[in-house]
C-alpha cells in the first residue's frame, strides 16, 4: 500500500511550520527578568515558552531538516537506494 503524495506533503508543511514557529520563539525579544516574573501555567508561563532560546533554535533547525527530507523523499529521493 502506497501513501499518497499529497498526504506526505501536508505532513511536511506541518513539520516545516512547527520548525519555523520554534525558530520564531528563539528569535523573539525577551524582557530582562521575564523568566522570574512569568507565572506558572497560563498561556506564556510554562511548556515551550520557558525553554532556552538556543534550544528552540536547535530544535527548529532539526524540524526544518526533517521537513525538507520528507519533501525530498516524496519527490523520489531515496537515501538508502
Amino acid at each position: 500500500m502506497r501513501i499518497p503524495p499529497w498526504l506526505t506533503i501536508l505532513i511536511a508543511v506541518v513539520v516545516l511550520g512547527f520548525g519555523a514557529f520554534r525558530i520564531s520563539l528563539a528569535l523573539r525579544k525577551r524582557v530582562p527578568g521575564e523568566e522570574d516574573v512569568a507565572p506558572r501555567g497560563g498561556l506564556f508561563g510554562s511548556g515551550l515558552y520557558r525553554m532556552n532560546p538556543r534550544t528552540h533554535l536547535l530544535v527548529g533547525v532539526v524540524y526544518l531538516i526533517l521537513g525538507g527530507a520528507l519533501v525530498a523523499t516524496t519527490f523520489g529521493f531515496n537515501p538508502f537506494g
